[in-house]
């Protein structure tokens, strides 16, 4: 055979195939915090502190009716269902939280939920402090809850308010 007539060679290598695109990862405790708090395909979402983005995409992707994100607790905060705060290092900050729901709630007419999870080695008799001063505020039924990275999940409610008289 002329050397201008070779057989060009053929590979075994087949094409990279592209991957199905997939979910981006979710940490087990932003999916803790959500399921914690009950969130549900009505509820209007308000995320205090950090880490907030996993948060807004996790309760987007569960399909949620709005959700928004801060960085601190604002005087005058939108009407919520659902309030979330992640990553709490302090009782005072709890409180201050624990505040800012209330308002929303307040603003929204049907009362709500709200996790905070406190983390630090003092997790827990900070949680039972900020348990004790959440029924000033008018929550009921905390709910203390160890977690598996450490640190403590605080749940409860606050009432929806009774209908006026006429």
């Amino acid at each position: 055979m002329p050397a201008a007539c070779s057989r060009a060679r053929t590979t075994s290598r087949r094409p990279a195939r592209s991957s199905p695109r997939r979910a981006p990862h979710r940490s087990p405790s932003a999916l803790d915090l959500l399921d914690a708090a009950k969130l549900g395909d009505s509820d209007r979402l308000l995320v205090l502190g950090d880490r907030s983005p996993e948060l807004l995409c996790a309760a987007l992707s569960r399909g949620c009716r709005s959700a928004a994100s801060l960085v601190a607790p604002p005087e005058h905060p939108e009407a919520a269902d659902v309030v979330v705060a992640p990553q709490l290092r302090s009782a005072e900050a709890a409180t201050a939280i624990a505040a800012c729901a209330r308002r929303a709630f307040a603003a929204g007419r049907r009362g709500g939920r709200l996790a905070l999870a406190l983390l630090g080695a003092g997790g827990i008799a900070a949680a039972r402090a900020v348990a004790k001063s959440l029924e000033t505020y008018g929550f009921t039924r905390a709910r203390l809850r160890a977690r598996a990275e450490g640190g403590v999940l605080l749940t409860c409610r606050f009432p929806a308010p009774a209908n006026p008289v006429r």
